[in-house]
């Protein structure tokens, strides 16, 4: 943890009194830029269908639940955390940069392919195709605004181009998605 070594025990009883905490999952420290100020933030995520430790999911759910969670120490010196971005068929797949004080991670669609016995060839090659385009990876930052981080797209940065089937992240604070959910047996 990048310059928590001072306050660790407050900052583990902190995380432990998060609901849910046990199944997040650390992406790791970075320091972001705010305004003049560069900011020390953990990143964590969690996925209904997915752990990465390698262990069994329990009862998985199609489509996935996603969240992703920055934890940072305020001005008045308290740590907090927010959910910065919350979807379903969306998952974590990598941290693109972390130089200059910014974040740039790659999230990727997690829809998933249900072949028909009816369909035919061109129609599978048409589904193949559109299943494709819908899991590209496409890219988001987080940056700090008066001291609350945020995600953002690129677009709204830096004029990038975002692919047009790019998931709708809902960026509203620590709300759950509301989604159907279909209980798939793995």
């Amino acid at each position: 943890m990048v310059g928590y070594a001072n306050d660790q025990s407050s900052y583990r009883t902190y995380l432990h009194n998060i609901d849910n905490f046990q199944n997040w999952f650390r992406v790791g420290s970075y320091n972001i830029k705010d305004e003049n100020k560069v900011r020390e933030v953990d990143i964590y995520y969690w996925d209904s269908g997915l752990r990465p430790d390698g262990k069994q999911v329990t009862s998985w759910t199609y489509p996935n639940l996603f969240g992703l969670y920055c934890v940072w120490k305020t001005d008045q010196g308290k740590w907090t955390h927010k959910e910065i971005a919350g979807s379903a068929r969306v998952g974590f797949h990598q941290i693109v940069s972390a130089k200059d004080n910014r974040l740039i991670l790659e999230l990727r669609g997690q829809f998933i392919r249900f072949i028909e016995a009816d369909e035919t060839a061109e129609e599978s090659k048409a589904e193949d195709k559109m299943h494709s385009e819908a899991n590209k990876p496409f890219k988001r930052e987080v940056i700090f605004k008066d001291g609350v981080p945020d995600l953002i797209s690129l677009a709204e940065q830096d004029g990038a181009d975002q692919p047009a089937t790019a998931p709708e992240l809902k960026l509203e604070g620590n709300s759950k998605p509301q989604t159907e959910a279909k209980v798939c047996p793995r």
